[in-house]
């Protein structure tokens, strides 16, 4: 085998070895690191030393202070339980009442309006993208 061979030989090896690499690559973009996870993690500055929480939603991200992290984790626990009461007032009044959706999602608004709430009632198309 003349040097000649032995350099194309050896860069076949080296493509090929790239090529699984960039497969492995790809599987773990496909598998572990999804663009709409939402990820979080602990962190302290180097300048400052105080502690933070980076947060990464696709191609967006933020820190926050604790303080700041805590208070929205808790908006996004109270905005959970009220899906689930909204849920299952809307459900009742359909079910049970025989509202129409339409009429027992606007009954939902007023009764947000009259807790001072600002969230809004909406329909959501059972038949089109979710978001």
């Amino acid at each position: 085998m003349s040097a000649s061979e032995r350099k194309i030989a050896t860069l076949e090896a080296h493509l090929e070895g790239a090529e699984r690499r960039v497969r492995e690559l790809e599987h773990l973009l496909a598998t572990q690191l999804r663009s709409d996870d939402l990820q979080m993690e602990s962190g302290v500055s180097a300048r400052t030393g105080e502690p933070f929480m980076h947060l990464r939603w696709g191609d967006q991200a933020g820190q926050f202070s604790p303080e700041d992290a805590r208070a929205h984790a808790l908006r996004i626990l109270d905005a959970a339980a009220a899906s689930e009461f909204d849920a299952a007032l809307v459900k009742a009044l359909t079910s049970e009442m025989e509202l129409s959706h339409e009429d027992a999602v606007r009954f939902l608004g007023l009764i947000r309006e009259a807790r001072g709430g600002t969230d809004q009632a909406s329909v959501r198309d059972e038949t089109g993208p979710q978001p």
